[in-house]
């Protein structure tokens, strides 16, 4: 299972960081994995995938609430960095 999640950082998770940012904000909270799936016509485990790794690579923070509810916060200083750097 691990390998099917992206280790690297690609323009389209920083598009779809770009997405959920600008419909919800930088921090993220009461909204489902699920819901942003829906509201972006994705099946759930693609934003699941890309929450991971960006995650892992220190582009947003996910904090537990409760069993069930997380909240993510985006760190907006990375992606511009990475925007910088040519990457597009």
């Amino acid at each position: 299972f691990k390998s099917m999640v992206s280790n690297k950082v690609k323009l389209y998770h920083i598009a779809f960081l770009q997405m959920i940012q600008n419909k919800y904000g930088t921090v993220i909270k009461n909204v489902s994995v699920r819901q942003i799936a829906k509201d972006f016509g994705m099946n759930q485990q693609t934003p699941l995938n890309y929450i991971r790794c960006l995650e892992r690579n220190g582009y947003l923070a996910i904090d537990k609430v409760s069993a069930y509810k997380w909240m993510f916060t985006i760190n907006v200083e990375k992606i511009n960095e990475y925007l910088k750097r040519g990457k597009l």
